[in-house]
């Protein structure tokens, strides 16, 4: 049975999807699930694709950034979103004069976004997971052995200024922030509704007004 392996470099490993006890990939290693050469070698092929793009979603995500303000880090998320292709004005798009081929190929093609998508959500969220542990907490808890009760949590701490950015650009990618082709006004009032929402609790009725005035 073939399979692909790759080393994944170890300054981009914190940035890779996690294995499936949670710890760093140092390696990425799939079965090609065959044992015929031409049907591996194009399954090889395809793994390599995606690896590539994983690693090139890992040296985005990797690039250093200072402590932006809000309407910097929309920038700097929107700037990242759109590198990675996952905009939601880049999703695929099926026209209503479409054919039957036409809507075969949109299947196969937002299957295909969906699951990239899917897996660029992953390598943010395993990045912020690291840089929101309380490490200090952590080490205490495992040395007072709280750690091993049925309930236990993992101790968080706020996102570090130069890593909220990754926060927005999932808040793009999910919609609950929407952007526009170009950096406008609209783009920075909608980060404001987004955040100021996931500091307050209004009533639904007040929310949706409260909104509607921000917007006007």
């Amino acid at each position: 049975m073939y399979e692909y392996r790759k080393r994944v470099p170890a300054e981009y490993r914190a940035y890779f999807p996690r294995t499936s006890s949670g710890r760093l990939k140092a390696e990425w290693k799939q079965s090609l699930q065959t044992d015929d050469v031409a049907t591996a070698r194009k399954r090889w092929f395809a793994q390599n694709e995606k690896f590539e793009k994983t690693l090139e979603a890992a040296r985005l995500l990797s690039t250093p950034t200072d402590a932006p303000r809000s309407g910097q880090r929309l920038i700097l998320a929107k700037q990242l979103v759109e590198s990675l292709g996952l905009l939601p004005s880049q999703a695929p798009i099926l026209k209503h004069s479409a054919t039957d081929e036409d809507y075969r190929k949109f299947k196969e093609v937002s299957a295909s976004w969906t699951e990239k998508l899917q897996e660029a959500k992953d390598q943010i969220f395993g990045v912020l997971d690291d840089v929101t542990t309380d490490e200090a907490r952590q080490r205490l808890d495992y040395e007072s052995g709280v750690w091993v009760s049925e309930n236990y949590v993992t101790p968080r701490q706020k996102t570090p200024a130069k890593f909220r950015h990754l926060e927005t650009a999932l808040s793009i990618m999910t919609g609950e922030v929407q952007v526009s082709e170009e950096d406008t006004w609209f783009d920075a009032v909608e980060l404001y509704l987004a955040t100021n929402k996931s500091k307050k609790i209004r009533e639904p009725e007040k929310g949706r007004r409260w909104e509607v005035k921000t917007r006007a």
